[in-house]
């Protein structure tokens, strides 16, 4: 289990484009494709623990983009992760970013209806975006200055300073 707090998309069209009023949500899943083109959402397929993890505006631009997210999402390490993207911008525009994808049949479900909310019934098809996670949780809850380690015989010797501490009774070294 690990705790996604950062999700990233590469924009490979050279757009850059700020899209308003959007929404991520993520859950759990067992299915490893969709079985018909039925929006992903709570009640309309085998999946589960959906949660909002963005609200707000989006600023795409070349390369990639790392969205720190509003509300981390406890990914359990099991199942498949759901990804839902909802585009709340508007009518649809040319300088949209399109995003570098590995085809992977019927793992995404697109379902559109420019300028107002769609209906349940969408498409399936094959391009899934590259994604990067950002996991949460620091190993180290100090700031590290120096870190250094030298043989001495048959031992390691560690020697390090931090600028500051913060919760940490004792270092354990592995």
């Amino acid at each position: 289990p690990k705790t996604i707090e950062k999700i990233s998309w590469n924009v490979t069209n050279g757009s850059s484009m700020t899209l308003t009023n959007q929404e991520i949500w993520m859950g759990h899943t067992v299915v490893e494709e969709f079985p018909d083109g039925t929006m992903p959402d709570v009640g309309n397929g085998p999946w589960n623990g959906f949660v909002r993890v963005f609200n707000g505006s989006l600023p795409f631009s070349p390369g990639w983009n790392e969205i720190a997210l509003a509300a981390p999402f406890d990914f359990n390490g099991g199942e498949n992760l759901l990804v839902k993207v909802v585009n709340n911008h508007g009518a649809w525009a040319s300088s949209y970013p399109e995003f570098q994808y590995t085809s992977k049949p019927n793992s995404v479900v697109y379902n559109y209806d420019d300028g107002s909310f769609p209906s349940s019934s969408g498409f399936r098809n094959a391009f899934r975006p590259n994604t990067r996670f950002g996991f949460g949780g620091n190993a180290l809850p100090i700031v590290l200055v120096s870190f250094e380690g030298d043989i001495v015989g048959n031992n390691v010797k560690l020697d390090w300073v931090v600028a500051s501490q913060v919760n940490n009774d004792y270092y354990t070294i592995e």
